[in-house]
This record gives structure tokens, C-alpha cells and sequence, in this order.
């Protein structure tokens, strides 16, 4: 099987093709990140994210659409005009799943995926993700850097966007692995 996952947001999207076969051993196959460009109108904006995402899905010929869903309430900052373009991308690109791609998407939450890839007694922390994915999938971390004016690597944000969008791959493996046994 074949599947796409996304950590959807409006300033990055984490993209994860993952490949696992009957045993539920997983591959990663291809990962990226896609940047919404905010200049444009909301819906504008969210159809062409929809439309890219389509498009890879139907490159990697994926059986499985997977995301992160959208946290309905954020403690302390949460406000409508972080919530709702938040719940607007995210139901285009299930909406798209649907009709673009006749998949049923599967929404999970964060903390359901934090607790399904977890190594240990705790769920893994944002910063912590991408060692749990790589040491889950037995490789390297493929970080995305640049360079700083003094000449330093820095780690781009981006690869916890595209860590977030494995880790929601393998929760997703992992909990069809539990439901058939």
C-alpha cells in the first residue's frame, strides 16, 4: 500500500509518501513541503495547495490519504483567525482527497499520533519527532538547512513540518497494524 500524509497549515505543508506492505514494514518514498503563498486570496490560496497535493498524490499513485487534523481549540492563542483558514485548508485538501482522488481521507490528532509513534513511556515533543521517525524507519533524518550570515547550518522549520507529516504516516500504519491483529 501507498499512502500521502500531510501536516497541513497555512504557512507549511509537511508531505510524506510512505510505502508498507502486508507485515506493515514501512518505506519512506518521498517527502517534501509545500508553501502556501499568502498573497493570494484565502481560497485561492487553499486550491492551489489542494491542487498540488492532487497532483503528487496521483505522480505516487498513493492508495491512502492520511492528515493531521486541525486542532479545534489552541489553550491560550487560540482565535478564529488562526482556527478557521486552519480548518479551511484542511477540509479543501480532505474535500480534494474525495473528489479528486476518490480516497477516503483519515483525519488523526496530534496527541493520537504523538501517542502511536512514541518510543518510550512519553509522547515524543515537536522538536523530538524527527529522531523518532528516523529511528522508527531505521535511516537519517533528512534535515533541510541553509546557511546563516556567520556561515552557520541551521535546521530550516521546515523539516519538522515534513517530520510531522511522516510521523503521521507511520501512526497511521501502526494503527492499522493494532486494529488487524
Amino acid at each position: 500500500m501507498r499512502l500521502i500524509a500531510l501536516d497541513a497549515s497555512t504557512t507549511t505543508i509537511g508531505i510524506a509518501i510512505l510505502d508498507y506492505d502486508t507485515d506493515f514494514n514501512i518505506k519512506l518514498i518521498h517527502y517534501c513541503y509545500f508553501k502556501p503563498d499568502k498573497s493570494k486570496e484565502q481560497l485561492k490560496m487553499v486550491i492551489e495547495a489542494r491542487d498540488y497535493i492532487i497532483k503528487l498524490a496521483k505522480l505516487y499513485k498513493v492508495n491512502e490519504f492520511i492528515i493531521e487534523d486541525y486542532v479545534k481549540f489552541m489553550g491560550g492563542g487560540s482565535t478564529a483567525s488562526t482556527i478557521i483558514p486552519l480548518a479551511i485548508l484542511n477540509s479543501t485538501l480532505r474535500i480534494g482527497a474525495l473528489e479528486k482522488l476518490k480516497l477516503e481521507p483519515v483525519a488523526l490528532n496530534v496527541l493520537k499520533i504523538r501517542h502511536t509513534i512514541k518510543l518510550g513511556p512519553k509522547p515524543p515533543k515537536k522538536e523530538d519527532v524527527p529522531d523518532v521517525v528516523a529511528k522508527i524507519l531505521g535511516i537519517e533524518f533528512p534535515w533541510y538547512e541553509t546557511i546563516d550570515k556567520r556561515k552557520k547550518v541551521k535546521i530550516k522549520p521546515e523539516s519538522y513540518d515534513v517530520a510531522d507529516a511522516i510521523a503521521v504516516g507511520i501512526a497511521h500504519i501502526k494503527i492499522k497494524a493494532r486494529e488487524q491483529n
